[in-house]
């Protein structure tokens, strides 16, 4: 097991067949496992905001949901706010899902044996689920640091320190190289608490200045949550648009790996 950063965590993982576990934590990740979690049955996740835009008018009462630079997008029901989701707990069973990084993220990672989304909010469950399915396939597990699509030269700490919890709830070995790495981030997260370690991140210092403080907090709480969400599959409509399908694992633990496509 290993943790490898962004395009590249996507690339080793897509090549290599192993089991992906993607990790936006402030916020794709947390509000993919919150919408999950208040009722929605699946994701349609997207690149671009045109695309979901378009893509929102093929499904009777789909919530458009969604963010860049962290704010709500204008015609969206809501923006990338697990907090927002919780106190409307919204009644549609489809959305429709953007956002600056982590829907990238999931696009760039098709190839994998499978792809799972994971956060601190989920982090032994999401732990739990990529586990077994490694095992049974035989295969490895890459947990990836998300990053910043927007500004690659920013630090995602918040995504490091949620993927070392997650690793930390796996039980398999880490590679050599990383060990006393996720040994230092776990005592950090002993010693000073997530909810510091995010809140004083770059991006979470970015958030609390646009009023995501509540988001902030909400993101760094540990096993909140049990949902797991999964690739299903990937689906292509009109325009080119380009859809990966999430809904909640385990649909099947025997999962066949997906297509990669160009």
């Amino acid at each position: 097991m290993r943790i490898v950063a962004g395009k590249d965590g996507c690339q080793l993982a897509s090549t290599s067949g192993s089991v992906a576990i993607i990790v936006d934590a402030m916020r794709a990740s947390t509000m993919l496992c919150t919408l999950l979690h208040v009722g929605v049955r699946e994701a349609h996740v997207v690149r671009r905001v045109s695309e979901a835009r378009k893509l929102v008018k093929k499904f009777s009462g789909a919530l458009l949901v969604g963010e860049r630079k962290g704010l709500k997008l204008k015609g969206f029901d809501f923006s990338n706010s697990p907090t927002e989701v919780l106190s409307k707990r919204p009644k549609g069973k489809i959305a429709i899902f953007t956002s600056t990084t982590g829907a990238q993220r999931l696009h760039e990672a098709i190839g994998a044996r499978a792809i799972f989304v994971g956060s601190a909010v989920n982090a032994s469950a999401v732990a739990k689920v990529a586990t077994k399915v490694a095992k049974k396939n035989g295969c490895d597990i890459v947990i990836i640091p998300a990053g910043r699509s927007d500004n690659p030269m920013l630090p995602s700490d918040e995504d490091w320190y949620a993927s070392a919890l997650i690793a930390s709830r796996a039980g398999l070995p880490m590679c050599d190289e990383q060990r006393d790495l996720l040994l230092n981030m776990l005592d950090d997260i002993e010693r000073y608490g997530l909810s510091r370690i995010f809140s004083e991140s770059i991006h979470g210092q970015y958030l609390i200045s646009i009023g995501l403080a509540e988001d902030v907090e909400f993101c760094s709480q540990v096993d909140l949550l049990t949902e797991v969400p999964c690739v299903r599959d990937v689906l292509h409509f009109d325009d080119g648009i380009r859809s990966v399908l999430v809904s909640k694992a385990p649909l099947r633990l025997n999962l066949n790996r997906t297509k990669k496509e160009q």
